[in-house]
C-alpha cells in the first residue's frame, strides 16, 4: 500500500481508484463477471475502506449483523500481513544473508506502523460512535430515496420533505435501488430484537418508505415488538399505523393515528395520515375535518397543495 493511500484514509476519503459502492453492491449479490469480480476482489484485498463497505454489504453474511472487534482486527492483520510480505519479497536463505549489515528501515516499513495505528485508531472511533451515526446515515440515505416520489399515499415519520406520491406500487419498482439499500445497509444489526429500539424504529421506517408488501408486513412486526417493550412515542405510534394502513386495514390504521395525535396533538404527520386513512374507510365527514385541520396547522405550502387536492375530491358528499 502507498503512502497517498494512508493518507487518502487519514482524510477519510475513498481513493479515486476505488469502485463504486453499487459495484460493492453488485459483487455481494454475485451478479459480476468472473472478470469483473477478480479485479474488484483484487482491489479489495488491498482497500481497507471497500473492505469495511463489503462487511455490511455481507456476501457470506446471509443474516447481517454488526462487524465485532474481532472481525475488525482479523481483517486488518490479514492486510498487514499482506503488504509486509509485498514490501519484503522473497527471502533470501539464511545463507546468503550478509553478516554484519546494519539494520534498515524503509519508508514503506514506517508507513506500515503508521497503518497499525490508524487501524487501530479506526476500530476504536469505529465502535465510539457507530451507535450514535447508523440512524442518521440511514435516514439520509432514506431521504434521497423518496426525494423524487414517495411510494406511499401517508407520511412515515422522520420529517422527511414533501415527494409526490407515485401510484405505482413499491413492489413494481427495481428492487436493487441503490439508496434503499444504502439505508437498510446501516441498520441491519436493528434486524435483532435485542437492538436498541430507536434504531428498530427508523429500521422499520425504512421498509415502510419502500412501499412493498412484504416490507410493511416486516416492519409492523418490528414495530409491534417494539411496543410489547414499552416504548411509545407519537412517531411509533403513526408509523404503526402506517403499517396497517399499507396492510389496507383502515380502522385499525386510524386508531394508532389517533393514539399519536394523543401523545403529541401537533404532530403532524399523524393527522395528514388519519385523514388519508378516514378518506379511505369512506369516513367523509371526519377526513373533512381533519384536512381542515392539517390546512389550519401545516406550514408547508407542498403537503398543503395535496391535502386541499385531496379535500376538493370530497366534494360535496355528505357527512356521515
Amino acid at each position: 500500500m502507498r503512502i497517498s493511500d494512508v493518507l487518502y484514509r487519514l482524510i477519510g476519503v475513498n481513493r479515486p481508484s476505488c469502485p463504486h459502492e453499487s459495484d460493492i453492491l453488485a459483487y455481494s449479490e454475485n451478479r459480476l463477471s468472473i472478470s469483473a469480480r477478480s479485479r474488484l476482489e483484487s482491489h479489495i484485498a488491498g482497500c481497507e475502506d471497500c473492505r469495511e463497505v463489503l462487511v455490511f454489504m455481507g456476501r457470506e453474511v446471509e443474516k447481517a449483523a454488526p462487524a465485532s472487534a474481532e472481525a475488525v482486527s482479523n481483517q486488518t492483520a490479514r492486510v498487514l500481513a499482506s503488504i509486509r510480505a509485498y514490501e519484503l519479497g522473497p527471502q533470501m536463505p539464511e545463507n546468503r544473508r550478509t553478516v554484519g549489515a546494519a539494520p534498515r528501515i524503509s519508508f514503506a516499513r514506517f508507513a506500515t506502523v503508521g497503518l497499525v495505528l490508524c487501524a487501530v485508531l479506526s476500530v476504536g472511533i469505529y465502535f465510539v460512535t457507530s451507535n450514535g451515526s447508523r440512524p442518521d446515515a440511514a435516514m439520509e440515505a432514506l431521504r434521497l430515496a423518496v426525494k423524487d416520489k414517495r411510494s406511499t399515499p401517508v407520511r412515515v415519520s422522520g420529517n422527511l420533505e414533501y415527494s409526490a406520491y407515485s401510484v405505482k406500487r413499491g413492489d413494481d419498482r427495481d428492487n436493487t435501488d441503490l439508496q434503499f439499500s444504502r439505508a437498510l445497509l446501516k441498520l441491519q444489526s436493528a434486524e435483532a430484537e435485542t437492538a436498541p429500539a430507536s434504531h428498530r424504529l427508523v429500521l422499520a421506517r425504512i421498509y415502510l418508505a419502500r412501499g412493498k408488501l412484504e416490507d410493511s408486513k416486516h416492519a409492523l412486526e418490528i414495530l409491534l415488538q417494539v411496543e410489547a417493550q414499552g416504548v411509545e412515542t407519537a412517531e411509533s405510534l403513526n408509523d404503526t399505523g402506517v403499517a396497517y394502513f399499507q396492510l389496507q386495514d383502515n380502522n385499525t390504521a386510524i386508531d394508532y393515528f389517533s393514539r399519536s395525535l394523543a401523545k403529541s396533538p401537533g404532530y403532524i404527520e399523524a393527522l395528514f395520515n388519519r385523514a388519508v386513512a378516514e378518506q379511505g374507510a369512506n369516513r367523509l365527514a371526519d377526513a373533512r375535518r381533519d384536512w381542515e385541520q392539517f390546512l389550519a396547522q401545516s406550514k408547508d405550502e407542498k403537503w398543503n397543495a395535496e391535502a386541499r387536492k385531496r379535500l376538493k375530491t370530497l366534494g360535496d358528499a355528505n357527512p356521515n
